[in-house]
């Protein structure tokens, strides 16, 4: 569940778009569908994916590329 800092989070993080691309590579699911990086808190287990990391590194994605669809070509 996203919280209702999600959003100034999520814009805060797509402020800085080399961070948004390494979020985006590294947490990805493995071959059980769980983020090669996260853990569950207390465990050695992965988490499930899409974790907390990559879904907030998906929506500053979507805000990277919507603000330069509003900016136009050139």
């Amino acid at each position: 569940m996203k919280d209702a800092n999600w959003p100034e989070l999520v814009d805060t993080i797509a402020q800085n778009v080399e961070l948004v691309g390494r979020l985006v590579v590294e947490h990805r699911p493995d071959n059980d569908g769980r983020c090669v990086v996260c853990r569950v808190a207390g465990t050695s287990l992965h988490a499930a994916w899409p974790c907390k990391v990559s879904e907030l590194a998906a929506d500053a994605l979507a805000v990277i590329r919507s603000r330069g669809a509003a900016r136009g070509p050139g």
